[in-house]
């Protein structure tokens, strides 16, 4: 029963999928937006969303807590539709970088590190970003948990990569954007892990922190849909 459902939502996926697709670019972002943002408040992941943002401003007033899932559900829809044609988004030069001087010294000498980004604005470029620019790159994503939407997924993910050698493997055993149709694919400086004296815990609490700044700054902007907290 659960596998004919899954296939249900994966034929309304796929209508979805090719309406986007036959539409222009910024009306097709536009009518996600709206989808999202109408419908996103009727769904069970909104409660979780309104549960979620007041675990983390647990002093923000049920209006403001409204506001910002609403900007989520907006947020979603655009990411969303941006994944689904994210060949045009790069064939567009929809994409900045911003602080590259940052990452110059892995690129040049090749070097290895782990990129950190979370479900925040559009975290679908990340991956396609970084390899487009020559760096061979891993990308680790949660599986759908619908299979048939899963694997269209991970085949659009996948034909966003130029290079071989980038690739996507699940997580497990296996392994920011502005409102005018644009994103910046911002580089902080390197946190190196190369202190004797901190651990793993703590480097790891350190990378929480720098997440935890980046959400409080643009609430709006995070996946507030996901359970996380519970």
């Amino acid at each position: 029963m659960k596998q004919i459902i899954y296939f249900l939502q994966y034929i309304g996926f796929i209508f979805i999928y090719f309406l986007y697709k036959i539409l222009p670019l910024n009306l097709s972002l536009k009518v996600s937006s709206f989808l999202f943002r109408t419908f996103g408040k009727f769904s069970r992941a909104n409660k979780t969303a309104i549960n979620n943002c007041k675990y983390v401003f647990p002093n923000l007033k049920d209006e403001e807590i409204q506001n910002i899932i609403k900007k989520s559900w907006n947020n979603l829809g655009i990411t969303i539709c941006e994944l689904l044609r994210i060949n045009d988004i790069f064939i567009k030069n929809k994409i900045k970088y911003i602080n590259l001087e940052n990452i110059e010294d892995f690129i040049k000498n090749k070097k290895q590190a782990i990129f950190i980004s979370i479900h925040q604005s559009n975290w679908e470029v990340l991956v396609p970003g970084l390899d487009r620019i020559g760096i061979n790159i891993g990308g680790i994503y949660r599986h759908i948990n619908n299979n048939f939407i899963d694997k269209l997924i991970l085949n659009i993910r996948q034909n966003s990569l130029v290079s071989k050698n980038s690739f996507y493997t699940p997580k497990g055993k296996k392994s920011a954007k502005d409102n005018n149709g644009n994103i910046e694919l911002t580089f902080l400086e390197p946190l190196y892990h190369n202190n004797l004296e901190i651990n793993d815990t703590q480097m790891m609490e350190k990378i929480h922190n720098k997440i935890e700044q980046w959400i409080k700054a643009e609430p709006s902007q995070w996946f507030w849909q996901h359970k996380r907290f519970s």
